[in-house]
Protein backbone atom coordinates (compact mmCIF):
# COMPACT_ATOMS: atom_id res chain seq x y z
CA UNK A 1 0.00 0.00 0.00
CA UNK A 2 1.12 3.53 -0.98
CA UNK A 3 2.14 5.96 1.75
CA UNK A 4 1.91 9.77 2.13
CA UNK A 5 5.27 11.62 1.00
CA UNK A 6 4.37 14.13 3.58
CA UNK A 7 2.64 12.56 6.35
CA UNK A 8 3.82 8.71 5.93
CA UNK A 9 0.11 7.36 6.29
CA UNK A 10 -1.74 4.64 4.08
CA UNK A 11 -4.10 5.98 1.93
CA UNK A 12 -8.21 5.28 2.70
CA UNK A 13 -9.63 4.43 -0.98
CA UNK A 14 -12.95 6.67 -1.41
CA UNK A 15 -15.13 6.82 -4.67
CA UNK A 16 -16.28 9.94 -5.65
CA UNK A 17 -18.82 9.72 -8.37
CA UNK A 18 -16.96 7.26 -10.51
CA UNK A 19 -13.09 7.99 -9.57
CA UNK A 20 -11.64 6.00 -6.86
CA UNK A 21 -9.69 8.83 -5.41
CA UNK A 22 -6.89 8.01 -2.51
CA UNK A 23 -7.37 9.66 0.67
CA UNK A 24 -4.73 10.97 3.45
CA UNK A 25 -6.62 11.11 6.61
CA UNK A 26 -4.17 12.48 8.68
CA UNK A 27 -2.83 15.26 6.17
CA UNK A 28 -6.18 15.25 4.25
CA UNK A 29 -3.78 14.64 1.00
CA UNK A 30 -5.64 13.41 -2.21
CA UNK A 31 -3.96 11.63 -4.91
CA UNK A 32 -5.33 10.52 -8.23
CA UNK A 33 -4.56 8.94 -10.89
CA UNK A 34 -3.80 9.91 -14.69
CA UNK A 35 -6.46 11.92 -15.84
CA UNK A 36 -8.53 12.03 -13.11
CA UNK A 37 -9.02 15.80 -12.56
CA UNK A 38 -10.38 15.79 -15.99
CA UNK A 39 -12.77 12.78 -15.39
CA UNK A 40 -13.79 14.42 -12.41
CA UNK A 41 -14.28 17.68 -13.91
CA UNK A 42 -16.16 16.30 -16.91
CA UNK A 43 -18.85 14.25 -14.72
CA UNK A 44 -19.48 17.48 -12.41
CA UNK A 45 -20.17 19.69 -15.33
CA UNK A 46 -22.52 16.68 -16.63
CA UNK A 47 -24.08 16.58 -13.20
CA UNK A 48 -24.67 20.42 -13.22
CA UNK A 49 -26.15 20.51 -17.02
CA UNK A 50 -28.72 17.77 -15.58
CA UNK A 51 -29.30 19.59 -12.59
CA UNK A 52 -30.11 23.07 -14.65
CA UNK A 53 -32.28 21.16 -16.80
CA UNK A 54 -34.39 19.48 -14.48
CA UNK A 55 -35.08 22.94 -12.66
CA UNK A 56 -35.59 24.74 -16.55
CA UNK A 57 -38.30 21.74 -16.99
CA UNK A 58 -39.78 22.42 -13.41
CA UNK A 59 -40.25 26.40 -13.94
CA UNK A 60 -42.09 25.93 -17.21
CA UNK A 61 -44.11 23.58 -15.66
CA UNK A 62 -45.35 25.82 -13.14
CA UNK A 63 -45.31 28.71 -15.76
CA UNK A 64 -48.25 26.54 -18.05
CA UNK A 65 -49.94 25.76 -15.29
CA UNK A 66 -53.34 27.79 -16.24
CA UNK A 67 -55.24 29.85 -13.72
CA UNK A 68 -58.50 28.89 -12.66
CA UNK A 69 -61.47 31.25 -12.83
CA UNK A 70 -63.98 31.04 -9.95
CA UNK A 71 -67.36 29.66 -11.09
CA UNK A 72 -69.48 31.36 -8.27
CA UNK A 73 -69.59 34.96 -8.09
CA UNK A 74 -68.56 37.07 -5.12
CA UNK A 75 -71.34 37.83 -2.77
CA UNK A 76 -70.83 41.81 -3.90
CA UNK A 77 -70.27 41.76 -7.17
CA UNK A 78 -74.05 42.77 -8.44
CA UNK A 79 -74.22 45.34 -5.16
CA UNK A 80 -70.72 46.87 -6.14
CA UNK A 81 -70.79 46.35 -9.78
CA UNK A 82 -67.05 44.78 -9.52
CA UNK A 83 -65.57 41.82 -11.50
CA UNK A 84 -64.95 38.38 -10.23
CA UNK A 85 -61.34 38.03 -11.12
CA UNK A 86 -59.98 38.72 -7.54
Amino acid sequence: MMKCPECQVSFIINRRQSLKVNEYPQCYGVWLKSGGIEKMTTETQLIEKKQQNRSNSLTNKENAIPTKKRKIAHFLSGAFNISDDW
